[in-house]
């Protein structure tokens, strides 16, 4: 009985110490921030490789609206960016993203329930429905 609580423990512990648990794998409702950070990120990158650094217009990425998702750059410069996406349904739910090294930019904000982004172009979600 003892080695099956155990087992389980140790379970649980390797799931909650999982990248994707760590990340914040986003909840239904937030995939769609996720992706359109993602689109976001690939958009930099090209951005970037024409002008040498990146930037908070959303219009210069030509990155057309999609449906309720909202973005904004935060911080944008040659050294990265930040950038945070809600539902204009669900504004208090959101997701964070950054690129480049965390000691280059000047912060990277957490979500509303305070979950992190831990890896550059990886985007953050709250964890709470």
């Amino acid at each position: 009985m003892l080695s099956r609580a155990l087992s389980a423990a140790l379970l649980l512990g390797l799931v909650s110490a999982s990248p994707a648990m760590a990340q914040g794998q986003p909840q239904a409702d937030l995939r769609p921030v996720a992706e359109r950070l993602r689109s976001l990120e690939r958009a930099e990158e090209e951005y970037y490789n024409v002008y040498n650094f990146f930037t908070q217009d959303l219009t210069s990425l030509r990155l057309p609206a999609e449906d309720d998702v909202r973005l904004q750059v935060l911080y944008a410069g040659g050294a990265g960016w930040v950038a945070i996406g809600w539902r204009e349904t669900r504004p208090n739910r959101q997701c964070v993203i950054f690129s480049g090294d965390r000691a280059d930019l000047p912060e990277v904000p957490g979500t509303t329930d305070g979950t992190a982004a831990l890896h550059p172009g990886q985007p953050a979600c709250d964890d709470t429905p």
